[in-house]
């Protein structure tokens, strides 16, 4: 889950959450532990590879870049994985509260303002 550096929060400092909602995405357990710098992943439209990457204990930083038939991007992120008790009591602390996940996988959580 893409967190900010203050413990148990999901958005430090707090910030406008437009129409009171958020949306995040959480890594699978395995996932810090797997990727590697340099590693690459096609899907049906896009690459992803990872151009940089360090861990700091449990956090994550990484540097992703997107190719794509038209354009590349890079969009550089920190994370912390995150059980699902621990992503409830960082939404709380956050004013937010889980509304649903958005895929089977559970990758991504719409979250509302309280």
């Amino acid at each position: 889950m893409h967190r900010a550096s203050r413990p148990g929060a999901i958005c430090s400092p707090p910030v406008a959450v437009p129409d009171g909602v958020v949306l995040i995405q959480q890594h699978r357990e395995d996932f810090p532990g797997a990727v590697r710098q340099g590693q690459s992943f096609p899907s049906e439209d896009t690459v992803d590879h990872i151009d940089a990457l360090r861990r700091d204990g449990p956090r994550v930083h990484m540097t992703l870049r997107h190719e794509t038939a038209v354009g590349t991007w890079t969009h550089s992120f920190t994370f912390e994985p995150l059980d699902r008790g621990k992503v409830d009591a960082a939404l709380a602390a956050a004013d937010l509260r889980l509304d649903r996940f958005l895929d089977p996988a559970r990758t991504w959580i719409l979250a509302r303002a309280c």
